[in-house]
C-alpha cells in the first residue's frame, strides 16, 4: 500500500454532492468520470493491495467510510477509493473506530501507509516496529480486515524478490548482475504492481 496524493475532484463530484443534499438520498451513482478519475488517481490499481486491474477486472469504487453510515461522506472525494473485488469483499462496510472515534484502517489518500507498514522477504505486510501502540493496532486491523496477507497476494510479492535472485544466480558477471537489478528497480514508478514491497527490496539492497 502507497501514499495516493488526491488531486482536484471531477467537476460532476461537486453536483452530485448537492443533489445528495436537497433529496437525502444514500445511493451512490456511479458515473464514467468518476471511475476514470479514480483509476488515474490510483494508476489504475488495487489502493490497498496495489494489484493492477487487468483483463475484464476493472476495479469497483469503494467507500471508505459507509455510505449506508456515514452519509455526508458519499460524495467526499477522499473517502472514494478504487480497489480490487478481493479487498473489496473483505472490507465490505466494516468500519472499525477507536473511542475518539477514529478509524482503525488506514485510508491511503489520508495517511502515508509507508510510515506503518513495512514488509519481510517471505512476502508478509508488517506493521513496523517503532509505532506507537495505535498506531500499532490500527496497522494490524488493516492488514486482517483486508486480508493483505492473503496467500497470493504473499506469493506474488514474493515472486519479485525470487525474480530478482535468479539474476544474481544466472549471471556471471557481477557487474551485470548488479547492473540489471538496479535497472529494474530504479524503474519504480507509482503505477508499478506492489510498489511498495519492491521499495522495501531496494531498501534492504542498500544496506
Amino acid at each position: 500500500m502507497i501514499k495516493v496524493e488526491k488531486h482536484l475532484p471531477p467537476k460532476i463530484i461537486q453536483k452530485l454532492q448537492d443533489q445528495q443534499k436537497k433529496s437525502g438520498s444514500r445511493q451512490f451513482r456511479v458515473v464514467s468520470e468518476i471511475f476514470e478519475a479514480l483509476k488515474n488517481e490510483f494508476h489504475n490499481k488495487c489502493a490497498y493491495c496495489e494489484t493492477k486491474f487487468k483483463n475484464n477486472s476493472f476495479g469497483e469504487i469503494e467507500h471508505f467510510k459507509p455510505k449506508t453510515v456515514y452519509s455526508d461522506s458519499i460524495y467526499d472525494w477522499n473517502n472514494l477509493l478504487l480497489v480490487c473485488s478481493a479487498c473489496n469483499m473483505r472490507k465490505s462496510k466494516r468500519f472499525p473506530i477507536n473511542n475518539n472515534k477514529m478509524p482503525l484502517l488506514v485510508n491511503p489518500v489520508i495517511d502515508n501507509p509507508e510510515e506503518l507498514f513495512t514488509y519481510n522477504t517471505k512476502g508478509y505486510m508488517l506493521p513496523k516496529p517503532d509505532l506507537s501502540n495505535n498506531e500499532k493496532r490500527k496497522a494490524e486491523i488493516t492488514i486482517h480486515l483486508i486480508g493483505l496477507n492473503r496467500k497470493e497476494l504473499v506469493g506474488r510479492r514474493k515472486l519479485i524478490l525470487t525474480n530478482l535472485i535468479n539474476i544474481q544466480r544466472t549471471e556471471q558477471d557481477p557487474k551485470k548482475t548488479g547492473k540489471k537489478i538496479r535497472e529494474q528497480l530504479n524503474e519504480l514508478t507509482d503505477d508499478g504492481e506492489y510498489l511498495a514491497y519492491l521499495r522495501y527490496i531496494k531498501t534492504l539492497l542498500r544496506r
